[in-house]
């Protein structure tokens, strides 16, 4: 199955989570290594949201998933960030509003709580989500700050340069 929309025209589903796609601890709680290689993952497709980091992002999730033994993870980005939607396990085709209960599902927020930035769904455990949640709020909220400051920064720098032709 495909994807279509702003950011998946064309671009396939990713893999379903398999027993050995575990990260490098192999256990059930997710070591270091697949809690930076999630926030890596998420603040490179905040950067450019091109396939390579799609692909990143999704092997990113399944790792994840497979260490903390979970069914499925499913991430939804919104606009300001770079639009992505993708699944892995048992949340990989499901549409995350159709899927019954049995989820722990996390708001993604801006750090200021101004926006909604996305969501995460785990169908697993408590605790998975909420590390899983709060490492891609993290990441997504400081992708979300520092493009806010580049835009702060590209108006002044517009509003200096119409000062200074003003005052020729």
């Amino acid at each position: 199955m495909t994807r279509t929309g702003a950011r998946g025209i064309g671009t396939p589903d990713p893999p379903a989570v398999s027993a050995g796609a575990a990260g490098s601890d192999g256990g059930t709680a997710s070591s270091p290594d697949t809690l930076v290689e999630l926030l890596e993952a998420v603040e490179a497709w905040t950067r450019t949201a091109a396939a390579p980091e799609r692909a990143q992002l999704s092997k990113a999730l399944g790792a994840y998933a497979a260490a903390r033994q979970v069914s499925g993870i499913r991430l939804v980005l919104r606009a300001p960030l770079a639009p992505v939607e993708m699944g892995v396990g048992s949340l990989r085709r499901a549409p995350a509003s159709a899927r019954g209960g049995g989820l722990e599902r996390r708001v993604l927020r801006a750090a200021d709580e101004s926006e909604d930035l996305g969501e995460l769904l785990v169908d697993g455990p408590r605790e998975a989500a909420t590390a899983a949640g709060r490492i891609v709020e993290l990441a997504a909220s400081r992708a979300q700050a520092v493009a806010t400051a580049r835009a702060r920064e590209e108006q002044l720098a517009a509003l200096d340069d119409a000062t200074r032709g003003i005052a020729g």
